[in-house]
């Protein structure tokens, strides 16, 4: 049993490498650049890291500009441990974000990325977005819920 176990953790560990070897070398960078943003809550930055069309959409036209509520909405979703209790915490309150997982979706080059999000008072979320690259402007970029 034990044996299995560990086998199996192995696998586990070895399958999470290899998703991280497939991806693109730019879009490692976006992502480290991007977790490397929102531990220092440069707005800015992190924002720079999102699609235009996306940004556009739901910062500049649905909450008309209000670049706290975005950011907050933008970070929320389920608790580790209570994946029913929903957070959506204050963005200056997010303490740590590692890169969990990444997988492939299309040929297009897009990426699914899976994030734990460490907040301040020890809550974690898990959160997913879709990292697809911008052929006009050949660059990779983060796009989120829309609504």
């Amino acid at each position: 049993m034990v044996k299995s176990g560990c086998l199996l953790f192995l696998l586990l560990i070895g399958v999470n490498v290899l998703m991280a070897q497939e991806m693109d070398q730019d879009a490692k960078r976006v992502l480290v650049n991007f977790a490397k943003a929102v531990r220092k809550h440069d707005q800015q930055k992190v924002m720079n890291v999102m699609d235009r069309a996306y940004v556009a959409e739901q910062h500049d036209d649905l909450l008309q500009g209000n670049t706290s509520q975005f950011l907050n909405e933008f970070f929320s979703g389920p608790m580790l441990n209570a994946p029913e209790s929903f957070v959506v915490p204050a963005f200056n309150q997010i303490k740590k974000i590692v890169l969990i997982d990444s997988r492939r979706l299309s040929d297009t080059g897009s990426y699914e990325v899976n994030f734990k999000i460490i907040l301040r008072d020890k809550r974690v979320l898990n959160r997913s977005w879709i990292l697809h690259q911008v052929q006009s402007e050949n660059k990779y970029a983060l796009v989120g819920a829309v609504g």
